[in-house]
């Protein structure tokens, strides 16, 4: 797999998107969210309209949490994700993997 940072280390939130079309699945992690903190995946359309809560390769709808703060979820659509303010640094990051050719 290979990862790439989405956000570096910061405690501001922030929203970053990536497009997954090219892998087969992507792993989103976020070491350092604690207690409440909080980072919100989810599927952008292409019309525009509201974004699509992401499930995971298990179907869960699901986000980023301290209790679970690495999650995998199918590639293909343009992921969006919100990470809300944290107290320590906290970063985002992608490792992708089976490569689509």
């Amino acid at each position: 797999m290979s990862q790439t940072t989405l956000l570096s280390p910061q405690t501001a939130g922030a929203t970053v998107t990536e497009d997954t079309g090219a892998y087969q699945y992507v792993t989103f992690s976020a070491p350092g969210l604690a207690n409440a903190e909080t980072c919100s995946v989810s599927v952008l359309v292409p019309d525009g309209q509201t974004a699509v809560v992401a499930r995971d390769v298990n179907g869960t709808a699901t986000g980023l949490t301290a209790s679970n703060p690495v999650r995998t979820f199918f590639g293909g659509p343009t992921y969006k994700l919100v990470l809300s303010a944290t107290a320590g640094n906290c970063g985002l990051y992608a490792d992708f993997g089976g490569r689509v050719v």
